[in-house]
């Protein structure tokens, strides 16, 4: 399809499209169907709010001395659809729970950021509270692009670091603020000097505040051929946590959660090093 070169200027003597971005749309939930509930493992009920989780050890008071990761997967899709990925941390003889979010899989109630947040926050407190972890276990969150935000979250209060007995923080394709990324996606649209977005004052994402407050030492990771959330943000992100970077690594050929997948052996090796570091 062809435009005609006049395009342009009818748009400016129109006036610039107003694009309104509501805190709806930056989520892609997908239910989980009921023949792929024996994928789930199980959930949990939290102030009467069912919560779905994946796992990959009983949910019994543990003697098991494994680190564990709390992985918050990204904007889309549900935990038995991020099973790929727990599987791929899982390698690192780790123990792995995965997050629901609110609208996301089994779990109750209308994806929101606020949302994502909690989640995490009632996971935990549940785990703690029925002594199926404990603050002798190596405890570290892994937040995938949107998921991001809510480990930061949890990470950045001293608070709720100390209440968990948290132990680290591993962020992949991190977004470094809202900002920042309607630069990006009007750096990939046609006409974007046509585009004003407006965006939803309930979407408020601030990881590069919120990593400036964390005393954990954060690893940061990014696929240089990610498209979706670009590498600069990663960086701006290393930059903002100052001291308590423990590294960012640039992982080539990757694409968008991709690293996992493109250098195994390596992830795999940089991963047991971080739980190794983290435990101690």
């Amino acid at each position: 399809m062809r435009f005609s070169p006049l395009l342009p200027l009818v748009f400016s003597l129109l006036g610039a499209c107003a694009l309104k971005v509501e805190e709806a749309d930056i989520f892609g939930p997908e239910p989980l169907p009921e023949q792929n509930l024996g994928f789930l493992n199980t959930d949990i009920n939290f102030d009467d709010s069912r919560i779905g989780i994946r796992l990959n050890f009983p949910l019994t008071p543990q003697t098991d001395d494994r680190p564990v990761i709390v992985f918050f997967h990204g904007n889309s899709g549900n935990v038995v659809h991020w099973s790929p990925f727990t599987y791929r941390l899982a390698q690192s003889d780790a123990r792995v729970i995965a997050v629901d979010y609110p609208g996301f899989g089994v779990s109750d109630g209308t994806p929101s950021l606020e949302g994502m947040r909690l989640s995490g926050l009632k996971v935990l407190t549940y785990l703690f509270d029925n002594k199926i972890l404990t603050k002798d276990d190596t405890l570290v969150l892994y937040g995938l692009s949107l998921g991001s935000h809510p480990a930061l979250w949890l990470a950045s209060d001293p608070s709720r670091v100390d209440q968990f007995g948290l132990d680290g923080l591993i962020v992949e394709a991190g977004l470094s603020n809202v900002e920042d990324m309607v630069v990006h996606i009007r750096s990939r649209i046609s006409l974007n000097f046509l585009i004003r977005p407006q965006i939803s004052e309930r979407i408020v994402i601030n990881n590069d505040e919120l990593i400036q407050n964390t005393p954990l030492n954060v690893y940061l990771l990014h696929g240089t051929k990610d498209q979706q959330i670009p590498p600069w943000m990663s960086q701006r992100l290393a930059v903002a946590a100052g001291a308590q970077l423990y590294d960012l690594w640039y992982v080539q050929g990757a694409g968008h959660t991709q690293p996992a997948f493109v250098a195994e052996e390596e992830f795999d090796r940089r991963l047991k090093a971080y739980l190794t570091f983290a435990s101690h």
